[in-house]
C-alpha cells in the first residue's frame, strides 16, 4: 500500500522518538510517566473523589486558585511552573555542580 504525499512529511512524536531512544539506550525514559509501581491509596482516593466531583479538565495554565493559595501560605521551597519541563529544567540545574553544563536537545 502506498502512502498519499501528503503523510511524507510526517515525522514521530517527540515522546514516542524519545521513547524509543531510551530503550535503544537503556536509559530513563523522563518523556512519558510510565511508573512501575502503584501509587499510594490516599492519592488514588483522592484522584477518585476529584473526579466524582467534576475535576476532570485541564486547569488554567498557572493553576486554581486553591492550589496558588496554598503554595503562597507554604514554607520556602515549592516551585510552580507550567509545563512541568521548567521544574525538571531547574531541579536538573540545581543539582549540577559549578561550571557544568546540562545537555540540551532542539525540539523541533
Amino acid at each position: 500500500m502506498e502512502l498519499s504525499q501528503r503523510l511524507s512529511g510526517l515525522r514521530e512524536s517527540f515522546i514516542r522518538e524519545m521513547t524509543r531512544l531510551a530503550i535503544t539506550h537503556k536509559a530513563i525514559n523522563l518523556s512519558q510517566g510510565f511508573p512501575d509501581f502503584d501509587p499510594p491509596r490516599a492519592v488514588s482516593e483522592a484522584a477518585h473523589r476529584a473526579l466524582d466531583s467534576g475535576g476532570n479538565q485541564y486547569t488554567i495554565t498557572w493553576g486554581i486558585p486553591p492550589l496558588r493559595q496554598a503554595i503562597a501560605g507554604a514554607p520556602m521551597g515549592i516551585l510552580n511552573t507550567s509545563p512541568v519541563r521548567f521544574a525538571f529544567a531547574k531541579k536538573l540545574e540545581t543539582l549540577n555542580a559549578a561550571g557544568e553544563r546540562l545537555a540540551q536537545r532542539k525540539v523541533r
